[in-house]
């Protein structure tokens, strides 16, 4: 089986190395390179002669965001943004009584490689694999990065001003990252060839040549979900959830994240003949054309009835924009249409 990280696909995360199921440690892992369990920056060390050198940087460099959280939102979370091929990432400075901003580790290493950046010096400038994790057990993989700004910014901890970097990343236009190019890196023993092998992205040798490709829209649309399929997700999801019983339901509420994860969605949209609305919306008179009862309210606006206009064959089935084909309806009557 090829290991692979492919671009919005999850893979399991067991948080153990040695177990046989595990798509994160077990694969990213190999002797004296390590990747620890935790934190959120977890850089891999070069097992060759590399390690001794005076760069200190790793071969490369694994970011994590944490979504399954259920506290409240924090000025320091991390911004995921797909549409832009931008993510905002914050180091790991935390309150402490005597550590500051570079006695963190994470922050530490994100120094070390923006001051590489800043020289110019690209040789050993370590690719970056960031990866979410939307709920326990499982990671997605968003993106073979590039750091391309290191701030410095604070925000308030157990009451404390606390100085941290924010780290602003370049999502590469990279579809997949093979695993065995990142094995190749640790164990190169020569930094001109090591990004020599040949499952090596292109884009990551433009980036080191100069160039940096940001992801483009073909791969965009590859974290799109059409709405209407979330809706089918969604409505498949809670039937699922009316089988569980009242107590295990509660205690399943009582365990899940509090803030929801958020889901970019594309659909598709029919612009409607505003004259067919109107004239729809005048026939009806503030009567519902199905149960056949007054509008339920008045607008705010205008204090016009409150009705939809529904296509009795919906346009994206080929319904046409007709007055034949609408309906001035209640909103009550229009769920059902939908729903019923």
């Amino acid at each position: 089986m090829k290991k692979i990280y492919r671009l919005g696909e999850t893979y399991v995360d067991k948080a153990a190395r040695n177990h046989e199921d595990d798509q994160f440690l077990r694969w990213i892992n190999i002797d004296k390179s390590g990747m620890a369990n935790s934190p959120g920056v977890r850089p891999l060390k070069y097992t060759s002669s590399i390690a001794k050198s005076e760069s200190k940087l790793p071969a490369y460099l694994i970011l994590v965001t944490n979504e399954n959280t259920s506290g409240p939102l924090n000025p320091w979370d991390d911004v995921i943004d797909i549409s832009n091929a931008e993510i905002l990432y914050w180091g790991d400075a935390k309150a402490h009584d005597t550590k500051v901003l570079e006695d963190f580790t994470g922050n530490l290493y994100l120094r070390r490689i923006y001051d590489y950046i800043l020289k110019g010096d690209t040789d050993l400038i370590p690719p970056i694999l960031h990866f979410s994790k939307p709920v326990k057990g499982i990671v997605k993989f968003n993106g073979l990065c590039v750091l391309n700004k290191l701030d410095i910014k604070s925000f308030e901890s157990e009451g404390v001003r606390v100085k941290n970097y924010l780290a602003n990343l370049t999502i590469l236009d990279c579809e997949a990252v093979h695993v065995d190019w990142l094995h190749s890196r640790v164990k190169s023993d020569d930094p001109e060839i090591v990004d020599s092998h040949q499952n090596c992205p292109e884009v990551w040798l433009d980036y080191k040549s100069g160039r940096i490709r940001p992801r483009n829209d073909s791969l965009i649309n590859s974290f799109l979900i059409k709405e209407e399929k979330l809706i089918e997700e969604e409505e498949t999801e809670i039937d699922e959830a009316r089988k569980v019983g009242t107590e295990d339901r509660r205690a399943k509420i009582d365990e899940s994240p509090k803030r929801p994860i958020q889901i970019r969605v594309v659909s598709v949209k029919y612009k409607r003949n505003p004259y067919i609305v109107v004239e729809a919306l005048e026939r009806a008179k503030g009567i519902c054309e199905l149960c056949k009862k007054p509008a339920p309210f008045n607008r705010a606006k205008d204090g016009a009835p409150y009705l939809e206009v529904h296509h009795r064959k919906p346009l994206k089935d080929g319904g046409l924009d007709t007055m034949d084909n609408v309906l001035a309806i209640c909103p009550n009557c229009h769920r059902k249409e939908h729903f019923g």
